[in-house]
């Protein structure tokens, strides 16, 4: 596939990229801001009920005091559950906010839910109590990757990076790490550039096939330079698997989308083995036949006349594990040479035989062989040569059998 122009309004399996930030609270704002209340209640009997069959969470494995419920936009606003699963989160100002609940318990698994609907928050009109179920399928235990770099390509390596209001681990040349979530979860990635920087925030939204199964997927993001009225693109990849066999042939899937509905260029490359097949939904690599680590980009740059020309790039690791080939033998010859026929020795044998090679000899020898010269073997014998024949030396044996 060449070039290829996207405009993706919603994608099952990516996210978009808006340059927009995000209100951050500030404890102060208090003092002038009209605050409400949130409250609600916690319901596990739904997962209590699906692991019975299991054994693997009861009723009293779920410990509310190690549980948090807390805001998206402002996390520091929070509550911990009582006994029962109620919390009340106070002072709340004036706004819309998405509530998240996280369940932890040092003997159940994690768990972690966001309301569908933001809830709206006002001193003169708090929302109702909130009943947040938990479900079997709100288990957090699947996780994604993100690279960011600036316009001119370099990490951005000490940005502050959440989502449901929990922080990403930075894991180097930046690279961070989400916290875990469940399969399926959608919501926004904010990005706040590292302080005293010049580039802007942004806000990526994620679809429900962001965080999969068993897998990690890498996105790619840009953060343009303040002032930059062009908004970058964004691409995600994900490999049909981590791990291949040598001269594997492995898919990887991917998107890449741009707000502005620029178009993109693709390109992807390997540090071992080769691209096959490329465009910009999916590559084709052929692994190389030897233990290895390979690193596959996937990077889209715009094609516009608007300045600056962004690029974003996303990657992964793949682990290659070197396939076994035919045994081979480059060793000397151990074989043993057995005569089961008859000798008749009248003469004399001046003959000498000297094997200075190897030889492959997986054979039955059933000749009749007279020697009177010089033999000269370069070859590899690895098997047992077996004389049923008759030889006859009609000379005298001086020779040392």
């Amino acid at each position: 596939m060449g070039l290829c122009t996207l405009s993706f309004c919603a994608f099952v399996f990516f996210f978009g990229s808006f340059g927009c930030s995000y209100w951050e609270y500030d404890s102060d704002d208090s003092a002038n801001a009209q605050l409400g209340i949130i409250s609600g209640e916690i319901d596990v009997s739904q997962i209590v009920a699906a692991s019975s069959i299991q054994s693997s969470v009861k009723a009293s494995d779920v410990d509310f005091s190690s549980s948090l419920v807390f805001l998206e936009e402002i996390a520091s606003l929070s509550a911990r559950p009582d006994l029962n699963g109620k919390f009340v989160i106070k002072n709340v100002p004036d706004g819309s906010y998405y509530l998240i609940v996280r369940l932890s318990s040092p003997l159940a698994p994690s768990y972690k839910v966001r309301l569908n609907s933001p809830l709206q928050v006002s001193s003169s009109s708090s929302p109702p109590p909130t009943t947040v179920i938990v479900k079997p399928g709100d288990k957090a235990d699947s996780f994604v990757r993100i690279l960011l770099v600036d316009h001119l390509g370099n990490p951005v390596n000490a940005a502050t990076v959440t989502l449901w209001g929990e922080t990403f681990t930075h894991e180097g040349d930046g690279v961070y790490l989400s916290p875990a979530m469940p399969v399926g979860a959608i919501g926004r990635i904010f990005v706040a550039p590292p302080p005293g920087s010049s580039l802007q925030r942004q806000t990526l939204a994620i679809a429900t096939g962001t965080f999969v199964i068993n897998d990690i997927p890498s996105l790619g993001a840009t953060l343009p330079p303040e002032g930059a009225k062009n908004r970058p693109p964004s691409v995600w990849i994900r490999p049909e698997k981590f791990e291949v066999s040598g001269s594997d042939l492995l898919t990887i899937h991917s998107t890449a989308v741009d707000p502005d509905s620029d178009e993109l260029i693709p390109a992807w490359t390997a540090s071992i083995g080769t691209v096959t097949q490329s465009g910009i939904d999916h590559a084709i690599w052929q692994a190389p036949n030897f233990n290895a680590t390979a690193t596959i980009a996937f990077t889209v740059t715009e094609k516009t006349s608007k300045l600056p020309v962004f690029q974003a790039k996303a990657q992964v690791i793949i682990r290659v594990i070197a396939a076994k080939g035919p045994d081979s033998d480059t060793g000397s010859d151990t074989s043993t040479a057995t005569n089961t026929g008859t000798t008749t020795d009248t003469g004399s044998d001046t003959g000498t035989a000297t094997n200075t090679g190897t030889t492959t000899d997986t054979g039955s020898d059933t000749s009749t062989a007279t020697n009177t010269g010089t033999t000269t073997d370069t070859g590899s014998d690895t098997g047992t040569a077996t004389n049923t024949g008759t030889t006859t030396d009609t000379g005298s044996d001086t020779s040392t059998a």
